[in-house]
């Protein structure tokens, strides 16, 4: 079967999904015909769109953590409740300061 110059999105999809590595999926497309160059391709849109969608949740886990963050702080200035002062000013502190780290490994790996 002739290799095409397009890249099979739906094959994308669904090795994304599966979690198949670059060597299953070499191996699956050398079954279908593909020529180095097409292999290459497609190897090189699977790594790209697997990565954008791994800095995706990076920067949600980033805002998510900025916003706990901002909230805790302004939680614990106003002191709505002086009992829960410190889950406030080191609870809320310390979740925001995972998340966004989590976020940060997510994005810049």
């Amino acid at each position: 079967m002739p290799a095409t110059d397009s890249i099979n999105t739906t094959l994308l999809q669904q090795w994304i999904a599966g979690k198949h590595s670059p060597d299953q999926i070499r191996e699956s497309l050398i079954r279908l015909g593909h020529d180095d160059t097409s292999i290459e391709q497609h190897l090189h849109a699977f790594r790209k769109k697997r990565y954008a969608e791994r800095q995706w949740i990076g920067l949600l886990c980033l805002v998510a953590g900025a916003i706990t963050g901002f909230i805790g702080c302004v939680l614990s200035i106003i002191d709505p409740v002086p009992e829960m002062h410190g889950v406030f000013l080191y609870g809320m502190t310390s979740a925001a300061t995972i998340m966004v780290f989590a976020g940060l490994y997510m994005v810049f790996e």
